[in-house]
């Protein structure tokens, strides 16, 4: 995977169109809002090192290795092929090596005024890729990647006619928004392409996956064990993804992909279980509560009876008394 270490930070850019980036690379944009990019089509530069901060969503679909690229306070190597995701207020660049190179791969970049309002905007959150980690990035198979290069080309087209009509003129409101519906449905079928392609991606390595789910139990026993919780509070799905080195949404999607159930539901599970051998063990309410990192010993019996249908301490009875 990639390559991570510390360094010095550069200036941060702030880039707040989708024409901020094509400027960088001397190209226009297909819309203010959207564009498909073909970078074999970009005229070769020399690699100039900075970061920035976007206030648009980005999909990179690299064709070269790259090393030196910054994602966040950190610096990462990957791999030819690779699919990055990019979301508003997340800091990317590229260190500088002073060579003039042909950039090669595809970018789409979206700002989200683009799908602000629409039934996009809606199932948005099912994305939650565009929060992984970059060393969490995508690998497509080849006939994954051409999938993935089709439905590009296909949105490139019709911005292209799209803008086109714009250009001269000669397009009226309605086949704006007819327009717009199109390129909608494209976005939508691309992100969804890319959602099954990271399924995929999660299926295709059971031995990596299981060593996390053993991790993970571990974190767990950990924290009620070692009493963490007295300090930390209740556990957390950030907790624990933190401790596995893992973004929360990526962490969770493997998880629910991996067992079928929520990482929330394994922890759940796991505080009941401890809950329920301290209650055994006739340690009082009190103690269990601050056990578990509850604040008050009645948001751990409200939470108790929730999840078993009896209070507490009527179930440290009927199990003192067996």
């Amino acid at each position: 995977m990639a390559e991570i270490h510390s360094e010095q930070q550069e200036e941060i850019r702030q880039m707040t169109q989708v024409g901020d980036y094509c400027e960088k690379l001397r190209i226009q944009p297909l819309h203010p809002l959207i564009t498909v990019i073909d970078m074999e089509k970009v005229p070769p530069h020399k690699k100039e090192g900075f970061r920035r901060i976007c206030s648009y969503y980005a999909v990179h679909l690299k064709g070269v290795n790259y090393s030196g690229v910054h994602y966040g306070s950190n610096v990462h190597s990957y791999e030819d092929g690779g699919l990055v995701f990019i979301a508003p207020g997340q800091v990317f660049g590229v260190k500088t090596d002073g060579e003039v190179y042909q950039p090669k791969g595809w970018a789409l970049l979206f700002h989200p005024d683009f799908i602000h309002g629409t039934f996009l905007e809606e199932l948005f959150t099912r994305y939650t890729f565009f929060s992984y980690k970059l060393d969490e990035a995508l690998f497509p198979t080849s006939e994954e990647r051409e999938r993935f290069e089709f439905c590009l080309r296909s949105m490139e087209e019709v911005l292209i006619h799209w803008a086109e009509l714009r250009e001269e003129n000669k397009c009226n409101e309605e086949e704006n928004e007819l327009y717009k519906e199109l390129v909608l449905d494209q976005l939508k079928l691309t992100l969804d392409c890319c959602l099954i392609f990271y399924h995929r991606q999660f299926a295709s390595v059971p031995s990596s996956n299981a060593d996390i789910l053993m991790r993970f139990e571990q974190v767990m026993d950990d924290y009620y064990n070692q009493e963490i919780a007295k300090t930390e509070g209740v556990l957390t799905v950030s907790y624990c993804a933190d401790k596995l080195c893992l973004s929360t949404n990526y962490f969770s999607d493997l998880i629910r992909k991996e067992t079928g159930i929520s990482a929330l539901k394994h922890i759940h599970r796991k505080g009941l279980e401890k809950a329920k051998e301290l209650l055994g063990s006739r340690y009082t309410i009190t103690q269990v509560s601050e056990i578990l990192g509850f604040q008050f010993p009645q948001h751990f019996s409200k939470w108790f009876k929730q999840k078993m249908g009896v209070a507490p301490k009527e179930y440290q009875k009927s199990i003192i008394n067996k």
